[in-house]
């Protein structure tokens, strides 16, 4: 599972020592998963304050952050900058709606962080040079191979342009449209832009379906910020765009573990309608 020595994974395919896949066959999809989860643990409310509370959501934000590290995945890292600024904007909520017990707030604060950094010290030598240098090393080599799949990509969704070549068949339509000069022994089954695989097996519907979508999240969102469920609404919000940011990159959505992600998130922004049957009952006996 951890990938160690990649006798453990579920998916033999995938042999990268030193990566974790976790239950996932795609490195990405892994470590997208773990920072969503990071949302919802810097987002959600507890139920009661206490020390032990804390410090076991400290532990579990550095495990889970770890965990995203081990990925590899350097989209993923680059998406924890999500989670740790809606911890901020947590901690700074809670730091004005508890005005008078700032100092030992503070004191607290200083605590976690000094705690959270001292595990990140002593968990990274368990690392090693190598990993660690491996993650660098990826983000020096800049997109790998997806510069020149887009750019065949984009003619194949030109060609298609705008009825689409069909759901699912981007593997097979790709490969005809694929210049020889970039043919390598790797075949490329995805687009690693699910905006382009949409519009080359969508067409101009698909886009604009996505397009409605977005629109509608940022509604949703926006209208939820202004109710008593804002901080669920936050972390729904901050799960679908490290989604959308990702899908840049990947095709988170076309895996379905992200896909019922992507539905509880739209679960948590959507706003909580009134009971309307309620207040007409009221309103019948009173009148009655």
């Amino acid at each position: 599972m951890l990938g160690g020595d990649g006798q453990s994974l579920l998916y033999p395919a995938n042999k990268m020592p030193g990566v974790m896949f976790g239950l996932f066959a795609n490195r990405n999809s892994t470590g997208l998963f773990l920072v969503c989860c990071l949302i919802l643990l810097a987002a959600l409310p507890t139920i009661k304050r206490s020390a032990l509370g804390t410090l076991s959501r400290l532990l579990l934000a550095t495990l889970l952050t770890l965990g995203v590290v081990l990925t590899q995945s350097r989209s993923s890292i680059a998406l924890l900058i999500l989670p740790a600024g809606v911890a901020i904007i947590r901690a700074i909520s809670a730091h004005k709606s508890s005005v008078p017990q700032k100092l030992p707030m503070t004191l607290r604060a200083i605590f976690a962080a000094g705690l959270a950094g001292v595990i990140l010290l002593s968990i990274a030598p368990l690392l090693g040079e190598t990993r660690l240098g491996t993650i660098a090393d990826r983000f020096e080599q800049g997109d790998g191979q997806r510069s020149l799949i887009w750019e065949d990509g984009r003619f194949a969704a030109e060609r298609y342009w705008p009825l689409g070549a069909g759901m699912g068949t981007f593997d097979e339509v790709f490969q005809v449209d694929e210049s020889l000069e970039y043919i390598s022994p790797r075949r490329a089954g995805r687009a690693h832009n699910d905006y382009l695989e949409l519009a080359i097996e969508a067409g101009a519907l698909g886009m604009a379906l996505a397009f409605g979508w977005a629109l509608w999240i940022i509604f949703a969102a926006w209208r939820a910020l202004a109710t008593p469920q804002q901080w669920p609404a936050i972390a729904g919000t901050g799960i679908l765009v490290a989604i959308a940011l990702q899908s840049l990159l990947d095709f988170p959505l076309r895996n379905q573990t992200m896909l019922c992600i992507a539905a509880f998130a739209l679960l948590l922004i959507i706003p909580q309608r009134k009971d309307t049957s309620a207040d007409a009952a009221a309103n019948g006996t009173l009148s009655a």
